[in-house]
């Protein structure tokens, strides 16, 4: 005759979390968030690339452009470190369990001050007013792809800010 006593209980994680020790810590993870945290790390990457701000000139029969990344211009790395700020804040809260008041607004606030950081970059492009020497300067694919990281990682931090896990 067998036993129907059910097996002992196994505790849980270390840190009282149901999901069990050693386990995926991204499986019980809101596919929003890991969004937002990928953005904000893909932000810091592509603020890596060359192409961020670009500049032209050509004279003599000859044309020369080139390229800077974000870490050139204040808006462009200013509003990296906020995306990396609200990423590293809701990676803390979601995989440290780290409890913030008001977090998810925070967040919210960070990624969408990135946004208009980055949004203000497309006004303000480093190097002064270099037209006079016939000098263009704009924007590479880099920096279009910034700001749409930035207004994707606000749009998904404005969909998850009523959340409470």
């Amino acid at each position: 005759m067998s036993d129907s006593t059910p097996p002992p209980s196994q505790p849980s994680g270390p840190t009282g979390s149901s999901r069990p020790a050693g386990g995926n810590p991204l499986a019980g993870s809101n596919q929003f968030d890991l969004a937002q945290i990928g953005a904000a790390i893909l932000l810091f990457i592509v603020s890596l690339f060359p192409a961020f701000y670009s500049y032209s000139t050509e004279g003599g029969g000859v044309s020369y452009s080139t390229g800077v990344n974000a870490w050139h211009g204040f808006f462009g790395w200013f509003a990296v470190l906020l995306a990396l700020g609200a990423g590293g804040l809701l990676a803390a809260a979601l995989f440290a369990n780290v409890r913030i008041t008001s977090m998810r607004l925070i967040v919210l606030g960070l990624f969408a001050a990135a946004a208009v950081c980055l949004l203000l970059a497309l006004i303000v492009v480093p190097g002064g007013n270099l037209e006079a020497l016939g000098i263009d300067g704009g924007h590479g694919f880099g920096y279009w792809l910034a700001l749409l990281l930035s207004l994707g990682a606000a749009a998904l931090a404005f969909l998850r800010k009523d959340a409470t896990h």
